[in-house]
């Protein structure tokens, strides 16, 4: 409730409630009114976040409900396996194996195995205990997107989770012990950390980022050519800035990525502390919790050689266009969302118009009824909402496209 609308009713004596009881007073003459007569006021409800919450419920019911009841299939099994193996022995893999007891590529990175052995740990030894973690973060996936409402504004949002929600791959993934949804929901992480430090400049940021980074990283090998897409964006935004502003050729508007990097270079702390966040979880998931000093390099050797090898593969002899035959199978929404609203932008850019909706009251960083800052705290200057959704389309497209 609104503090100046209690603090008037409490200065004018007005009508307060203290429980079931119509009609009555109290002793300093008051009148007291029942919870039961008092009219419920819709208009002041919060409808973003009711739908929101509903959202999540709906994740929590999807994601969680009869994860024991589906028989493995082969992939989960090995990772049960060797997740409990890890919990039982403190190895990956086999010690007698070409990888001594660690991380080995073709069973993708050492997160899974380590959280779902933590999992099992808590919770017992079972099939649906093992695929709880992945479950989890299939409703933090869907969560984060909450943080995007400023960058894509608060429809956009709500629909972007709704997708997310029903999304058969997604929901799949989510109900599944494999790699993949530890991945996307680290890389998802690093994405909205990204967008959040250009718009603000905190600290705060570059961890979370860093964090995201290294738990994609340490799952699965295809953070590789995803981190690169992303660095190839923020290079080509970096020099291309005008095109992502409000209006093709606009030059009044600071550019995001550049006044973040500069904001970066003046807060070395904080990079050396994402950096050790970084670090610190590559040890301790690839030396089998510092057990195996020895095998610290395989997470980038092994790692990068195995993806590299894995580019000729074809292990169902399919043709190139393989994934395009199934995305309209699998995901025709988001297929058809996706490519949609991308010509929308392309057309928009075209006619000179860029991305003219701004973030209203309470979705930007900055609340509509505070003063915003056009400096951070070390003098950089902030790029301005409207700027940084528009880069945020763009980042969007490049990574979809990518």
């Amino acid at each position: 409730m609104d503090n100046r609308r209690m603090s008037a009713r409490a200065e004018s004596g007005a009508t307060r409630t203290t429980g079931i009881g119509a009609g009555r007073r109290d002793g300093g003459g008051t009148t007291v009114t029942s919870v039961l007569d008092r009219a419920f006021e819709l208009t002041r409800l919060n409808w973003e976040v009711i739908l929101f919450v509903g959202i999540m419920t709906a994740a929590f019911l999807t994601r969680v409900i009869a994860l024991g009841d589906r028989a493995m299939h082969h992939d989960e099994s090995i990772h049960a396996y060797f997740s409990n193996y890890y919990l039982q022995t403190g190895n990956f893999t086999n010690p007698a194996g070409g990888f001594g007891g660690g991380y080995d590529p073709t069973y993708h990175g050492p997160f899974l195995y380590s959280i779902v052995a933590f999992g099992f740990f808590l919770f017992g030894t079972n099939d649906a205990i093992a695929r709880l973690m992945p479950a989890l973060f299939g409703i933090l996936l869907i969560g984060l997107i909450w943080l995007l409402r400023p960058f894509i504004g608060r429809t956009a949002a709500l629909v972007g989770a709704f997708l997310v929600l029903i999304s058969p791959s997604i929901t799949y993934y989510s109900r599944s012990l494999r790699h993949d949804i530890f991945a996307l929901t680290g890389l998802m992480l690093l994405f909205i950390s990204i967008l959040w430090f250009v718009r603000t400049h905190h600290s705060k940021w570059v961890y979370l980022g860093a964090l995201g980074f290294i738990v994609a990283y340490a799952s699965h090998e295809l953070t590789f050519i995803v981190a690169a897409l992303f660095l190839v964006f923020l290079v080509i935004a970096a020099f291309a800035f005008n095109a992502f502003s409000g209006s093709r050729g606009a030059s009044d508007d600071v550019n995001p990525v550049l006044s973040a990097l500069s904001s970066l270079r003046s807060q070395r702390w904080t990079l050396i502390g994402a950096l050790l966040v970084v670090v610190g979880v590559y040890v301790v998931m690839y030396t089998n919790f510092l057990t195996r000093p020895d095998l610290v390099l395989s997470g980038i050797i092994e790692g990068f050689n195995y993806w590299l090898l894995q580019q000729k593969e074809a292990r169902g002899n399919q043709p190139i266009f393989y994934y395009l035959m199934l995305m309209p199978i699998y995901e025709p929404l988001a297929l058809l969302a996706g490519i949609s609203t991308v010509v929308y932008m392309i057309v928009k850019w075209v006619k000179g118009e860029g991305d003219t909706v701004t973030a209203d009251d309470g979705a930007d960083a900055f609340p509509a009824n505070t003063d915003i800052p056009l400096d951070d705290e070390y003098g950089h200057p902030l790029p301005s909402i409207g700027a940084v959704r528009g880069f945020t389309w763009a980042f969007l497209a490049f990574w979809a496209f990518g």
